[in-house]
This record gives structure tokens, sequence and C-alpha cells, in this order.
């Protein structure tokens, strides 16, 4: 089943920490995890270090304040896991709620969100 996903701006520095584990018994892929704290006002007013919010809102309380991203199984960082130590540094993940606990990566890179926002 396709998600759609939203982007979600994120500021390193802070609290923020990092993860990543076997996804499986198998072990046929990880997961990478990062914490954020939820930002709550929307990321172009401005993100503390260490806060992850949407574009257009802040985060509200009952949604997750931890990213997953799947990797292959030899995989065991990612570049946002070192520039996201750094509060000079911004990613923007494209996500979506499973209502499991965590938000979903489906795409990440660096800097600010590539498309405008209406």
């Amino acid at each position: 089943m396709a998600y759609q996903s939203f982007p979600l701006l994120c500021r390193g520095g802070g609290t923020m920490s990092f993860r990543s584990h076997a996804g499986d018994v198998q072990g046929t892929f990880n997961i990478l995890g990062l914490f954020f704290n939820k930002g709550t006002r929307p990321a172009g007013l401005g993100l503390a270090p260490g806060e992850c919010s949407w574009l257009d809102r802040g985060m509200s309380n009952n949604e997750p304040d931890i990213l997953q991203q799947n990797v292959p199984s030899n995989v065991m960082s990612a570049p946002w896991f070192i520039d996201l130590r750094d509060p000079g540094k911004y990613w923007t993940f494209h996500v979506y709620n499973t209502n499991q606990g965590f938000l979903k990566v489906t795409q990440a890179y660096p800097g600010r969100p590539r498309t405008p926002i209406d």
C-alpha cells in the first residue's frame, strides 16, 4: 500500500539522537532512527536546535517524535547522523505517520525543501 508522505524539516543539534538496529530477525534490512523534539510552530517560523516541524504547522501532541528509515542490511548510518549533530544544518524528511509510534521516512535530503510551499 502506498502512503502519501509530507515534508518535515529538522534542525540539527540540541538533544537530537540517533540509533540503528536490525529490522528483522533474518537481518535482511536495518532501521535507522532519529529522535527529535517536536516544533510547536511551522518550520518556516524557525526551529530550535534538535527540533523538527511540518512546513505548514507545528506538530501536535499526538504525533510521533521518532523518524525511522529502512536501509539495506549493510548500512548502519546515514549522512544525517553526522550533519544533524550540528545546529547549523538542516535536513528535509518526507514522512508519513505509521500510527505505530513513529514517522516512516520515504525520502531524505540535506537542506530545506526542494519544492516551493504553496
